[in-house]
């Protein structure tokens, strides 16, 4: 019973997962970054103890809407196809695309160093670029895995809604 209201209804309950996950990813880049606003405070502690298991929620029923192949039809089958192989090409494109951009900043600022303009938290820094790796690496390494688990289903479910689009015309 189930699994049919799931397989009738998948764009839309895919449709409103997606949505309600990236309001929550923005909210959470807003009030990180944008706001640069303190953990430590209870007002914020409170609105992210109340977001945080939303986001969660909706992000594993993303990845069982991705997985669970039975959930979908013959052609929703042929769009998550086109959205693997689009999904694959990012994926593998991502690290070229990250070092060219890398590059290209060096060439045009004329150096490496990003000093202070860094894009990733403190803790994810290395304390020392020729030490060997230690706790803290460990730490930035575990971040980085975080934030693949939570945005790679946004991803997947981005492309996936934009070969749907392409496909209605």
């Amino acid at each position: 019973m189930m699994l049919r209201f799931v397989r009738r209804n998948y764009n839309a309950i895919l449709t409103v997962t997606f949505a309600i996950a990236c309001a929550m990813a923005l909210i959470d880049f807003v009030v990180t970054y944008v706001m640069s606003v303190k953990f430590n405070d209870p007002a914020v502690q409170r609105a992210l103890d109340t977001i945080t298991p939303v986001f969660i929620v909706s992000i594993l029923i993303l990845y069982v809407l991705i997985f669970v192949r039975r959930l979908r039809d013959e052609y929703l089958e042929k769009l998550w196809l086109k959205s693997a192989r689009s999904f694959a090409i990012l994926v593998l494109a991502a690290p070229w695309l990250w070092y060219f951009f890398f590059v290209l900043r060096a060439k045009i600022t004329g150096h490496w160093d990003f000093g202070s303009e860094s894009i990733v938290p403190e803790f994810v820094r290395l304390p020392s670029k020729t030490a060997g790796i230690g706790y803290y690496q460990f730490e930035g390494m575990d971040y980085i895995f975080g934030l693949v688990w939570t945005y790679s289903p946004i991803l997947f479910v981005a492309l996936f809604k934009w070969h749907g689009w392409r496909d209605r015309d």
